[in-house]
């Protein structure tokens, strides 16, 4: 028997490979260029979506101050009311109506809190701090 071994060495260069490697580059360029533009489009609808949550809650308050002038306005239509009715110038009817008026006025405070809070919390959610904004409400 004869022992005998080798030991040799491949190396392959694609110096013509049909343009297959710059396809690819440029295949992975275009999928490079489409994930940016996707980040581009969802910062800008992370941008409009806290914009309007922000919005929502400045309307929310503005509806809360104007519905808390409308109660204390009630309250005093009421007080007028009840007073021209107990000294025989009004009708009861007036008086209920003034109550009613009160009541629905105060309804109105309720919705715009609840308007508000539901506002605070779409802000906290677009901007990611919905967890923070949790923290203390279980106790």
């Amino acid at each position: 028997m004869n022992p005998s071994s080798s030991v040799g060495l491949t190396l392959s260069i694609p110096i013509l490979d049909q343009g297959r490697t710059r396809r690819a580059v440029e295949r992975a360029e275009v999928f490079v260029a489409d994930a940016d533009a996707a980040l581009d489009l969802q910062r800008l609808r992370v941008a409009a979506d806290v914009e309007t949550a922000v919005l929502d809650v400045e309307a929310a308050q503005a509806r809360l101050v104007a519905a808390q002038r409308a109660v204390a306005a009630a309250r005093e239509a009421r007080a007028a009311a009840e007073a021209r009715y107990g000294v025989g110038a009004g009708i009861f009817l007036d008086v209920l109506d003034a109550r009613r008026t009160l009541v629905q006025a105060e309804t109105d405070v309720a919705s715009a809190r609840y308007d508000l809070l539901l506002g605070r919390i779409a802000v906290a959610y677009q901007t990611g701090l919905l967890a923070d904004a949790l923290v203390g409400l279980d106790s």
